[in-house]
């Protein structure tokens, strides 16, 4: 699971947008989510990728989207990464207005 050692599922959303494949996935997906109250799992659409990104555009709540496709994946540890770098800019940034 992303970032559970690190308590990271705790600050990030999930949102899983199904596009209507027939693999099982969506079964899946609403499954873990009924455990994790991070995780939404939008009503299927067989929209386009723009369509479904815009969705979940929409039922965001937080600062930061990153995308993950269904051909696509991230490293290990990217959102942990992520979330690093963004709190390394604030630093940054806090520092920098304080001079």
């Amino acid at each position: 699971m992303i970032g559970h050692q690190h308590g990271l599922l705790d600050k990030v959303e999930i949102i899983i947008i199904p596009n209507g494949c027939e693999d099982g996935t969506e079964k899946r997906v609403r499954l873990l989510a009924l455990d994790q109250p991070n995780i939404l799992v939008a009503p299927s659409c067989c929209h386009s990728a723009m369509v479904a990104r815009s969705e979940g555009i929409l039922l965001a709540k937080g600062d930061f989207i990153m995308f993950l496709d269904g051909d696509d994946y991230y490293e290990k540890n990217a959102i942990e990464k992520m979330g690093e770098a963004i709190e390394s800019t604030d630093r940054s940034e806090e520092h920098t207005s304080e001079l």
